[in-house]
């Protein structure tokens, strides 16, 4: 991804590669780590659909950059927007292309967030001042709307290539839940993906490279952190035909395990056995089979049991 890190007099800078101003600096590493996260997933989901992506209207634009100066200007503690919403602010204050699927996002936030203008601090233009004015505010959302209408999408969720209608509102409420209360964690706690590098379900298709929420150079738009695409977690959407392909693909074994497994079998010496069945009564329906104890405890060995 064109973004880096850089640590200077004890903060840490987001660049864009090969530009010399910082875009955004931290006072520690995991939000400039999540700022960069956010902007490789905006740059990850613009380059899947470029076909279909539209440029901001200056007025979109002119409200971002307005959020972004002011929130500039605020004390941290009086700062507003999530890095997702940052990196989303930039993107429209420069006028870059974005997707419908954006689009979509952008409308379903405002929607949400409608009831922010009641916010006690609005009329300072404290925290969801700047968070509304970064999504492009009411010309921002003036304008998704339109455009959701031009595609004929209406107020359903987009149907994204190969996922379920049911995974793509998993997807839609996964990134609104990512974006409103920050990325989950890796962790095992309520708040965590329970995520898992040693992933027994890689051979089925279940990891995270094959989903909705990967971003490629190892990052998850939903998960906090570095991302192994072998790994899984709780949170996966997986088309069902990347899954089906998986199931159909027959496991391939090299010659010598082969003959090796061969060889081993031929050593085995072969079991024979015996079950006697004490006496077999004839009902007409249903038919019940009466077994000795032998058999019961062969059983109980089969399964598991004691």
């Amino acid at each position: 991804m064109p973004y880096h890190i850089e640590e200077q007099d004890g903060e840490y800078c987001v660049y864009k590669d090969g530009e010399s101003e910082a875009m955004q600096c931290y006072d520690n590493a995991s939000d400039a780590q999540a700022y960069l996260t956010a902007l490789n997933i905006a740059t990850a989901e613009e380059t899947k659909a470029e076909s279909d992506t539209h440029i901001p209207p200056q007025a979109v634009a002119d409200n971002a950059r307005m959020a972004l100066e002011v929130r500039a200007e605020k004390p941290p503690s009086q700062r507003g927007m999530t890095p997702v919403g940052l990196a989303r602010a930039r993107q429209l204050a420069n006028r870059q292309p974005v997707s419908v699927a954006v689009i979509r996002r952008m409308a379903s936030y405002f929607a949400r967030h409608e009831v922010d203008k009641d916010g006690a601090t609005w009329d300072e233009q404290g925290k969801g001042w700047q968070a509304w004015m970064g999504w492009g505010g009411d010309e921002g959302w003036a304008w998704a709307q339109r455009i959701i209408e031009e595609e004929d999408m209406g107020t359903k969720a987009m149907v994204m290539e190969g996922y379920s209608p049911r995974q793509d509102e998993m997807i839609a409420q996964y990134l609104s839940t990512a974006e409103d209360m920050g990325q989950w964690s890796k962790g095992i706690s309520a708040d965590g993906a329970h995520y898992m590098e040693e992933n027994p379900f890689e051979a089925q298709g279940i990891a995270c490279k094959y989903c909705a929420f990967w971003v490629e150079g190892g990052a998850c738009a939903i998960v906090a952190g570095d991302i192994a695409p072998e790994a899984v977690c709780k949170l996966w959407v997986i088309p069902e035909s990347v899954i089906a392909n998986h199931a159909m693909e027959p496991e391939t074994m090299e010659e010598g395990d082969m003959m090796e497994e061969e060889a081993m079998a031929e050593d085995e010496p072969s079991v024979e056995v015996e079950i006697e069945v004490a006496s077999v009564k004839q009902f007409d329906a249903p038919r019940i089979i009466e077994v000795d104890e032998s058999v019961k405890a062969f059983a109980r060995r089969i399964i598991g049991r004691k």
